[in-house]
């Protein structure tokens, strides 16, 4: 037996003090009574001065020195060396992403996941330190470095799912930053495996330990919906819905479409395996502000409810006042009148230096540019050589090769078929970015914010293309106008779980109050510049409202969605490959110290009650 503090030791002198108390008699005063009969027994002890008296062996004393006894060896914290585990330094990494929200398996992926997790801490080696990391679309540390394994099981039992994307990429490298000695650091991840890591992950993660949950299972989704004003009708809005199976099973379903919350159309749809269909709703009533999207499996699994429904916020902007500064292209006049939401002012390259552009929301500048260009937001067609945009060459018949078909502006636009005769070659600004490009990287249309304002540009002439002939253009120039156009409130109208969103209220308002899903609203004081709500974990649809002084709401709310819209969560089956390397950790075995206080103060107790018992036992 060995000791930590030996020095405590020091505290078994004190042990004599209790029998000396024990020693002393007691000091009696004289005290004149009619008879000593009673107090036979005592006339010895009444007529000594002897301070000291024979030590009389009693229980209480005995439980007393072996009570102080026991506290003395405790503050030594005696200890014995005994052969174990070498401790380590665990990472815990528990996937906490939509796709564990699956019910494959009972009560789902992500409550499987942590009961693994909580065996585990409870497997650690003696004194080893314990890290969680719970990974979501933004990875947290919710313990870091602790012995104290009751933390990190109360933590995993409290820990709940997210309805985002996971980001596994970044967990692994902040457990790799957080795991200290190589040598003793162990990463457990605990995860369906419903994603695929990008092959350039360090090699020095150390040893890894995949614990899978799930099974193969199937899902259907709904993975996009977007809203743009019908072009024949500008009160009413059309609505694009993508499903997807993700099964190896032909899947047969039902797509409810609703419009403020009212069903308007219910539309069966057949699914082959891991296909898509994409549907298009155009009976919405007008004046509708928002619309869902929502798919029931008929005869086919669906293991995963969060992704089937999405919501889209429908555009009731007010009309854009646009500028077109042409010198007479009919195509591009003609499209821009037919557009919803567009009040159009056209006028010729010579006037424009008479007119205020600074009062449009849009300038269309075709082959033209000024001097100084207007602060507005812009769209630039064909630019001159020599301006703002100065072209360093030129490239004959390019054939697009690549397009985003993500970024909102060309959504339903296909540019396939698109041909040019000539285009200039533009220096790319820093702040654009190519959308549709060429085969040798000449881009075709460029967009992006350009300090105060936004700005696309089409870089070469509309007569020297096809693009007016093709059923794009219409498409393409509707998209460009929305994306030009002033945003209200609402920055984005939708956007992923956990990604926050920007708001610009009036100037007028002092609160903006946003209310979620499920009805809870949060109060956000207005000041300088935009304001950034990121509570936008729960999907659904969200509504904005405005209020000015003393609380007076500002008639008409804006909305914004949060959809997941993720195929590749919506995908619950595995396709994690290379990241388990369980490897031979520096965890052999070592000489442990195995302390022995804990153990002799939890004697102490009912030691000290059984004492107190026995003294006032008579009572």
């Amino acid at each position: 037996m060995n000791f930590l503090n030996p020095l405590g030791l020091a505290l078994g002198t004190t042990l004599p003090i209790i029998v000396i108390f024990y020693l002393l008699k007691v000091r009696r005063h004289n005290e004149e009574v009619s008879s000593t009969f009673l107090w036979h027994d005592l006339i010895r002890d009444v007529a000594a001065h002897e301070p000291l008296q024979r030590l009389k062996w009693s229980v209480l004393l005995l439980l007393q020195l072996f009570a102080l006894a026991l506290i003395t060896v405790a503050v030594a914290r005696p200890f014995s060396e005994q052969i174990g585990q070498k401790p380590i330094q665990a990472i815990l990494v528990l996937d906490a992403s939509a796709s564990m929200q699956a019910n494959d398996v009972q009560p789902s992926r992500f409550d499987r996941a942590v009961q693994d997790a909580r065996r585990t801490v409870a497997s650690l080696p003696e004194n080893s330190v314990a890290t969680l990391i719970v990974v979501t679309a933004h990875p947290q540390v919710l313990v870091a470095a602790t012995a104290d394994r009751q933390q990190v099981d109360r933590v995993l039992a409290n820990a709940r799912p997210s309805s985002a994307v996971e980001n596994m990429q970044e967990a692994l490298l902040l457990a790799r930053s957080l795991g200290g000695d190589p040598n003793s650091r162990r990463i457990y991840v605990f995860t369906d495996g419903a994603f695929t890591l990008s092959p350039d992950l360090p090699e020095d993660l150390g040893p890894v330990e995949v614990d899978k949950v799930g099974m193969n299972a199937a899902n259907l989704a709904v993975t996009v919906v977007s809203a743009r004003p019908d072009l024949q009708d500008n009160r009413r809005q059309q609505v694009f819905a993508r499903t997807q199976n993700f099964s190896d099973s032909p899947a047969h379903a039902v797509l409810t479409m609703s419009a403020d919350g009212e069903e308007i159309e219910r539309r069966p749809v057949d699914l082959a395996p891991n296909g898509t269909s994409e549907q298009v709703f155009n009976d919405l009533p007008p004046g509708a502000r928002w619309a869902s999207v929502s798919i029931t499996a008929v005869d086919a699994e669906d293991n995963l409810p969060l992704d089937d429904s999405a919501f889209a916020a429908l555009a009731n902007r007010k009309a854009a006042q646009v500028l077109l500064v042409t010198r007479g292209d009919s195509f591009l006049e003609k499209v821009l009148t037919l557009l919803p939401n567009v009040e159009l002012y056209r006028i010729s390259v010579e006037r424009y230096l008479s007119v205020e552009a600074d009062r449009f929301d849009i300038v269309v500048f075709d082959n033209y540019l000024p001097p100084l260009l207007p602060p507005g937001n812009l769209l630039v067609i064909d630019p001159p050589s020599r301006g703002a945009y100065p072209a360093i060459g030129s490239a004959d018949r390019p054939r697009v090769a690549t397009w985003d078909h993500e970024d909102p502006i060309l959504d339903f636009v296909d540019v396939r078929d698109l041909t040019v005769q000539r285009a200039v070659k533009l220096e790319v600004p820093h702040w654009a970015k190519a959308l549709i490009s060429a085969e040798d990287g000449t881009p075709l249309l460029l967009v992006g914010q350009d300090g105060e304002h936004k700005v696309a540009i089409l870089p070469f002439e509309l007569q020297q293309s096809n693009l007016p002939l093709i059923p794009a253009f219409p498409i393409l120039m509707a998209n460009l106008a929305n994306y030009l156009s002033p945003p209200g409130v609402v920055q984005s109208a939708q956007i992923q779980p956990d990604d926050p969103e920007s708001l610009s209220p009036s100037p007028q308002v002092q609160t903006v109050r946003v209310i979620g899903p499920s009805g809870h609203g949060s109060d956000l004081g207005t000041g300088q510049g935009p304001l950034t709500y990121a509570a936008t974990d729960e999907p659904g649809l969200y509504s904005v409202q405005q209020f000015a002084a003393e609380g007076q709401q500002i008639p008409g709310d804006d909305f914004f969605a949060v959809n997941l819209s993720s195929p590749e969560e919506s995908d619950l089956r595995p396709r994690l490959t290379g990241l388990a390397n369980p490897g031979e950790p520096d965890a052999g075995s070592t000489m442990l110290r195995k302390e022995y206080w804990g153990v002799l103060s939890a004697a102490l107790l009912p030691l000290l009650l059984f004492e107190w018992f026995w003294f006032h036992r008579r009572t």
